[in-house]
């Protein structure tokens, strides 16, 4: 079953747009599939919401909570980007945020809608961002780049780790009335995984949606 709801959080006076939030569940997320010799990458229940024609699914890992992703991404031949950038993202590449195009048949894709307890069964983990979009990887990387920083109230530089669940649900009750998270959420597409209002596993996507 899909429940739909629409959040009206942000005032005319506010924001041009307001955000749509819909919760698909509940999703029974793959398990580790042993003995199965053709495996699911992606539940049956989430196939067509994961993967939509004409647009691409990108993943924000984190490469310090989860260490070798990006080598994983290597070996399936998907495309990727680190958040940082120079000097910055040769040094600190190995714990730093990175952007990964997926595949529905990737073995990084299956690790993200796997659930369990080894380091790459990755569901409802705080370390994973899904976003669909129809740009391309460069376009999406110089995206992110400009918030893994944020300044406090007090004026000070921190890392902002604008991927982890913390940050997105606080972007799903807050809308976009935040300016920082409508630039984030921009014209794109959140996907990420969470209990639903009942409890049960599923998947919330978030975006914005033109008032009126």
């Amino acid at each position: 079953m899909t429940q739909t709801v629409i959040m009206d959080l942000a005032t005319p006076s506010q924001a041009q747009e307001t955000l749509s939030v819909e919760y698909v569940g509940p999703v029974e997320p793959l398990d580790a599939q042993f003995g199965t010799i053709e495996k699911l990458c992606v539940p049956e229940t989430l196939a067509e919401v994961a993967f939509q024609p004409n647009l691409t699914t990108y993943a924000v890992v984190d490469n310090a909570a989860i260490p070798g992703i990006t080598g994983m991404a290597e070996g399936d031949g998907l495309e990727k980007a680190c958040l940082f950038k120079g000097e910055l993202g040769d040094e600190l590449g190995e714990v730093a945020p990175w952007i990964i195009a997926l595949k529905p048949d990737s073995k990084v894709t299956r690790a993200i809608f796997t659930k369990g307890d080894a380091q790459w069964h990755l569901w409802r983990k705080p370390t994973v961002l899904l976003v669909q979009s129809d740009a391309p990887l460069d376009k999406m990387r110089a995206h992110f780049r400009k918030f893994t920083r944020a300044q406090d109230e007090n004026g000070a530089w921190l890392f902002f780790r604008f991927w982890e669940l913390p940050v997105l649900r606080a972007l799903r009750k807050s809308g976009l009335r935040d300016t920082v998270y409508a630039k984030l959420l921009g014209p794109h597409r959140f996907l990420y995984p969470d209990l639903g209002p009942d409890g049960d596993e599923g998947l919330w996507v978030l975006h914005a949606q033109e008032d009126g």
